[in-house]
């Protein structure tokens, strides 16, 4: 054990709620960025709980609190069958190793923390063209067409991005026809081509 670990390590295995016996002597440890974290609003344990989501019992995962100096994950297999007797769970024990850089790789490039899986990054920008411009109606009755910001993605996900508390769900839209189909039906279909023949 790290010697700035020992301590909050030792709490842990005071009273631990799993069988130390059963985990794995390999360890990934994963420090994170303190000031990332606090931007992103996540917490250790909202961390946790999503990798023991993804990974199950297969983990067994410990970790520093959130007031800690630093923020520090400890992740080490847990070995299901109890019995260690056998040959061909000592050359298992061996390659343990390798199947943790195999979930640090994963955990890396596949592991959601906050936000829709389908959407991979969203963009900020104010629109030129009056096409995405609110069209707001003046005190004499006249329309004008006012810029504010908009946020266009990298993939879709309709339903989900609909569903959520801050988003207006009159004025989103999705350039996925057969999404457009499964969430809103045939008609929101023909005006959604409609409209993209018309911007081309």
């Amino acid at each position: 054990v790290i010697e700035e670990d020992q301590e909050w390590v030792n709490i842990f295995y005071e009273m631990p709620d799993f069988d130390p016996s059963r985990c794995s002597p390999w360890l990934l440890r994963i420090e994170l960025d303190r000031r990332r974290m606090t931007d992103k609003k996540l917490t250790m344990e909202a961390i946790a709980d999503k990798i023991h989501q993804g990974f199950g019992d297969d983990l067994n995962v410990i970790y520093t609190d959130d007031n800690a100096e630093k923020l520090v994950f400890r992740l080490r297999i847990t070995n299901q069958e109890s019995d260690k007797g056998n040959e061909d769970e000592q050359v298992e024990r061996m390659e343990d190793d390798v199947f943790l850089r195999c979930i640090e790789t994963n955990m890396l490039s596949d592991l959601t923390l906050q936000g829709i899986e389908a959407i991979l990054k969203v963009y900020m920008h104010k629109p030129a063209t009056d096409d995405k411009k609110r069209v707001v109606i003046t005190p004499d009755g006249g329309f004008k067409a006012i810029p504010e910001w908009l946020l266009e993605t990298d993939g879709t996900a309709l339903a989900k991005v609909l569903s959520e508390q801050n988003v207006d769900p009159v004025r989103t839209t999705s350039n996925d026809i057969c999404e457009i189909f499964e969430v809103l039906g045939i008609e929101a279909v023909r005006k959604a081509i409609e409209r993209e023949m018309n911007h081309v």
